[in-house]
């Protein structure tokens, strides 16, 4: 036990620090022993910026409730004893502290969730079921750091250990095997031995995880720093979820590729989409799309699995340096909410050349100066073409024909020249 509370006096803690004093001096009040726990605790020792707060207590969530009747408190896991007390901050929003009764758990028959919970009245019990030793840790004002399985240290060595048994904290829940690899690629951490040996060997566990908490997790990892890395060196274990990842066991293309990771923005779908393209390289398939097949795999979202289908069959997709060809892929990117610059990227990453590269970008300005988007930047409608004396289909074949004479004949996008040519069509 450290005494003292000097590490969290952090910048990036502010309200968070006198809410957590508040929730625990409201509890010892009423006779509870409450702490500082988990990932908020590891947060503020390695200055990380801290999102949520994490308290654990003696109190049973009735008890809770009733400690503190006179603010908001949600049932937010109710089964495993959790419920989020919510405080107003200083800046007029809202702190929500998730408050969560002492526990112990019993066999993981789904690997998924305990079969059982048990309440104790023992923050070393509770710190004891913990998957890592850096997310065992609890902080309390007057008693200081709470650390029986050394987390700190394993914390200042940047080391990734279990908690106990490894193989016993990844048979419990197989989600913890992802979850290490996310906290490896986030916080730059090698995994200790014993950890990774059991973690590999516990893979196949994976495949009884839900997509939706294998999603969670991934998009963390995928966003981090040193996602590359970890896909590079644990692209096995990846593949009990995504089977497509068995495209990475070229380790010269691995080697090569996935490095790039970090240059991409930490977006999902923009990682997403650049992982989609190596895969469509380095497997033979019978998928129309192997982003789409990747994004039902995670069940991603329709909208973001549509955007990152858009980016990556773009970016490994040849099409001429034309405006015509140039206007459609960036009519199909503007429809998903994507710009040609973020297809660009891609392409340059997946090592199309870099002359290739400039004549695109040169079209796709051009097209910008001239305000061209589609048939919409004509400055001309159908209703235009219909006094004319066009009717159905022909309607809409004018404006095509008008608008790629526009592209790629120079026809001068004003109503008077487009009307002047329009009379030249069949109607």
């Amino acid at each position: 036990m450290l005494p003292g509370s000097d590490d969290f006096r952090a910048g990036s803690v502010k309200s968070y620090y006198d809410a957590a004093r508040y929730c625990i001096e409201e509890l010892e009040a009423n006779s509870f022993e409450a702490y500082v726990v988990g990932g908020t605790v590891r947060d503020i020792l390695s200055g990380r910026k801290v999102s949520d707060l994490d308290i654990a207590t003696s109190a049973r969530p009735d008890q809770v409730h009733k400690v503190f009747s006179g603010c908001r408190v949600v049932d937010t896991g109710i089964k495993h004893g959790t419920v989020t007390l919510i405080l107003p901050a200083d800046d007029a929003g809202k702190l929500h502290l998730e408050i969560t009764t002492y526990r112990l758990e019993s066999a993981y028959s789904d690997a998924r969730h305990p079969d059982q919970v048990e309440f104790t009245d023992s923050i070393e019990e509770d710190l004891a079921r913990r998957d890592l030793t850096i997310n065992a840790m609890a902080w309390h004002p007057q008693r200081g750091l709470l650390d029986p399985y050394g987390g700190k240290n394993d914390l200042e060595a940047g080391v990734l250990r279990a908690v106990g048994l490894p193989e016993e904290r990844f048979r419990e829940d197989a989600l913890r095997i992802l979850r290490t690899l996310r906290l490896a690629a986030e916080m730059g951490f090698l995994i200790e031995k014993h950890t990774e040996d059991a973690l590999i060997a516990a893979r196949e566990r994976l495949a009884l995880v839900a997509a939706e908490r294998l999603y969670v997790e991934w998009a963390r990892l995928i966003t981090a720093a040193e996602a590359g890395q970890i896909i590079n060196k644990y692209w096995q274990v990846i593949t009990i979820f995504l089977p497509e990842f068995s495209a990475f066991s070229d380790s010269v293309s691995r080697e090569k590729y996935l490095p790039r990771l970090k240059l991409l923005p930490a977006r999902f779908a923009d990682r997403m989409a650049y992982l989609a393209a190596l895969v469509s390289r380095g497997i033979s398939t019978n998928l129309i799309s192997p982003a789409l097949s990747l994004c039902q795999s995670l069940k991603c979202p329709k909208k973001l699995a549509q955007e990152i289908v858009c980016l990556s069959e773009g970016a490994v997709t040849a099409f001429p340096p034309d405006k015509l060809s140039v206007d459609r892929v960036r009519q199909q990117l503007a429809a998903s909410g994507r710009s040609f610059d973020d297809l660009l990227l891609l392409k340059s990453l997946l090592g199309q050349a870099q002359e290739d590269i400039e004549e695109l970008r040169k079209i796709d300005q051009e097209l910008s100066l001239a305000n061209l988007h589609g048939l919409q930047s004509l400055d001309i409608s159908g209703e235009d073409l219909v006094k004319l004396g066009f009717r159905g289909k022909a309607v809409g074949s004018a404006l095509n024909k008008l608008y790629e004479a526009v592209l790629c004949d120079g026809l001068a996008n004003h109503k008077d020249s487009l009307l002047a040519r329009a009379r030249t069509y069949p109607k």
